[in-house]
């Protein structure tokens, strides 16, 4: 009896058909997973494309810039939440902070330059809100593998 099922497990037709299993198996898990990764990564690019198109709404609105620079806050806020976790109503200065811990000096830099035009009362130029829309734009490009990689 034992000898009937060691020829039948040795025999190159039964050999044959269990890798065949197994390599099918596989094949299925991997299709799996790579959709399942195509499909983080477009929602991880959609929000990366969410933010620019709302600087792009900011930028070409007609509002009183005071009300762009508040819009634009939100957007950063929110893009700094969902890239590092931090509290989507902190302030500069603790991002700042955060930001130096972390040595990202980009937003670090982008971040003491908000608290530069809120906390010195600086007038809100149309050219001032171009500039912040512009940096911000940039950190999100730059920062974009952190929206890929964290979720």
């Amino acid at each position: 009896m034992i000898k009937e099922v060691l020829n039948v497990i040795t025999s190159p037709i039964f050999l044959l058909i269990t890798v065949g299993v197994i390599t099918l198996t596989a094949a299925v898990i991997l299709m799996i997973i790579e959709l399942k990764f195509k499909f983080e990564f477009k929602k991880k690019k959609k929000n990366q494309i969410i933010y620019i198109i709302d600087l792009e709404r900011v930028s070409k609105s007609k509002k009183q810039t005071s009300k762009k620079m508040f819009e634009i806050d939100r957007v950063a806020k929110k893009f700094f939440h969902d890239i590092y976790g931090t509290k989507e109503n902190a302030n500069y200065a603790e991002l700042s902070k955060y930001f130096k811990k972390i040595r990202d000096e980009e937003a670090q830099r982008f971040c003491e330059r908000m608290l530069k035009i809120y906390y010195t009362q600086q007038r809100f130029t149309d050219n001032k809100v171009k500039s912040v829309i512009s940096e911000i734009s940039e950190l999100i490009k730059q920062k974009r593998y952190l929206l890929i990689k964290k979720e």
